[in-house]
């Protein structure tokens, strides 16, 4: 069996008390998520995240605070794939930036 892992970066982004989401569509059809995504080879995560939330957003943000690690590991029947996730999640403050429609 194939193994993979992905190591992503991921930004909890407050404001007016409303939490900024990301629109994806995923195998199981279109899914909210928080705005973030794979680290690039020997990319920093912190950097990660903050391109993540530009790419996926439009707005820059400033980090504030690491919120919490998590990992989880599932076998994924259609491939067949072990996989591995790890996923490092972050607070952060927009600075700049309009949000994409």
């Amino acid at each position: 069996m194939k193994r993979r892992q992905r190591v992503a970066a991921y930004a909890v982004v407050v404001r007016a008390e409303e939490v900024l989401l990301a629109r994806w569509t995923s195998p199981r059809g279109p899914e909210w998520t928080l705005p973030g995504g794979g680290l690039d080879f020997g990319e920093d995560p912190a950097d990660a995240a903050v391109r993540e939330v530009r790419e996926e957003t439009g707005y820059t943000v400033r980090l504030e605070d690491l919120l919490f690690v998590n990992s989880f590991r599932r076998v994924l029947p259609d491939a067949p794939v072990d996989f591995h996730a790890i996923q490092i999640v972050y607070t952060a403050t927009v600075l700049v930036g309009e949000l994409f429609h």
